[in-house]
């Protein structure tokens, strides 16, 4: 009864008072070696913005975090374990995204964990808690921007001219 109260707390302490574009979603829980029981849950805020590109175009951007955090009910701290986001480079054509599709702890120990998502244009990954990584790397594609001062060449593979061209 006492895990079933602390999850509906929980639940009302994430939802109250945000925006539509602000939840939480994607609820998992473990509990330790201790009986302390630990929460996973993403939280997804989007926000937009406008821009004036090169003095003229009106460009309207996104972004959005769907960060998983974590909750100890026991110390009742509340954080973010591990980003997710998409971050819009707006007038300068580069967008920065780091995802995480999936995560797993073992031996029922939130310090131990594996990751695995897209960072970027690094391509596909695997983390761990021991600092441990591996990439399957991908090409980038993305497009020039007039008057950019910025070498978009040694970050990006495959650089389109700003019609859409190469």
């Amino acid at each position: 009864m006492k895990k079933i109260s602390l999850l509906i707390l929980f639940a009302l302490h994430c939802s109250i008072g945000f925006a539509q574009e602000k939840y939480f979603h994607e609820l998992r829980g473990l509990e330790d070696s201790t009986g302390t029981t630990h929460l996973f849950y993403r939280m997804y805020e989007k926000s937009t913005g406008t821009y004036t590109c090169n003095g003229q175009d009106e460009y309207t951007s996104y972004s959005y975090h769907d960060d998983i955090n974590h909750f100890n009910t026991s110390t009742l701290k509340d954080s973010v374990i591990f980003e997710d986001f998409f971050l819009d480079g707006g007038c300068t054509g580069w967008n920065y995204t780091k995802d995480v599709s999936n995560f797993e702890f073992y031996e029922s120990d939130p310090n131990k964990w594996v990751t695995s998502g897209r960072d970027d244009c690094a391509g596909l990954y695997i983390n761990d808690y021991l600092d441990r990584s591996s990439f399957i790397s991908v090409g980038c594609i993305t497009k020039t921007v007039p008057n950019w001062s910025s070498d978009l060449t040694r970050d990006f593979p495959l650089l389109l001219g700003a019609s859409g061209d190469t």
